[in-house]
């Protein structure tokens, strides 16, 4: 027998969902993002905006390739750090490995990795709307913290708080998010 407090519920539910598609389809992603998110500062001041800010604001962007990780309970809310092989650097100081603190890596390929190249090359992909990383939410300051595939590539930006920071690449000439990228950065 159904309680009349899941079909409350289930209305619920529904209505939440079809203000996010409202608001997704209307444009108000940052508004929204923000109205729903606890986060005071951060990540969502990123949400529909330019690409070319983007890069334009990251001191660093590099292809990178995940060697390793290794976990260090002194990482303040992150599980460790990441040993990134640099393949191919777009802006900044080259180094021969970048160490990222993040959290511990997936233990298998996420689902919308098998996705990854048809949402780089959507075609409203010249702002940015959503992204791979995770979120570290702390005392209202949010911040994206990379989890990776160890063996993947990624492009990383640095130096910005995006969920466009950590963006896995399949592969270079097929993959909008990266030509776009690179684009910018030679301009």
């Amino acid at each position: 027998m159904i309680d009349r407090k899941d079909i409350i519920t289930a209305r619920a539910v529904h209505t939440i969902s079809l203000v996010l598609v409202l608001a997704l389809s209307l444009g108000h992603t940052q508004a929204f993002a923000k109205s729903i998110s606890s986060c005071k500062t951060g990540y969502t001041e990123w949400i529909g905006k330019p690409v070319a800010d983007l890069a334009a604001a990251s001191h660093t962007i590099a292809l990178v390739n995940v060697a390793g990780f290794v976990a260090d309970p002194q990482a303040n809310g992150k599980d460790g750090y990441y040993v990134l092989s640099p393949q191919i650097i777009l802006k900044g100081k080259p180094d021969n490995v970048y160490k990222i603190y993040g959290f511990s890596p997936f233990d298998q390929i996420p689902q919308s990795y098998f996705n990854i190249e048809w949402n780089h090359n959507r075609p409203d992909r010249e702002k940015i709307y959503r992204g791979e990383t995770e979120i570290l939410e702390k005392n209202g300051e949010c911040h994206p913290v990379p989890k990776f595939v160890i063996g993947y590539n990624y492009l990383i930006l640095l130096g910005t708080n995006s969920k466009m920071s950590f963006e896995p690449i399949i592969s270079v000439e097929n993959d909008d998010w990266y030509r776009d990228v690179k684009s910018y950065v030679n301009k």
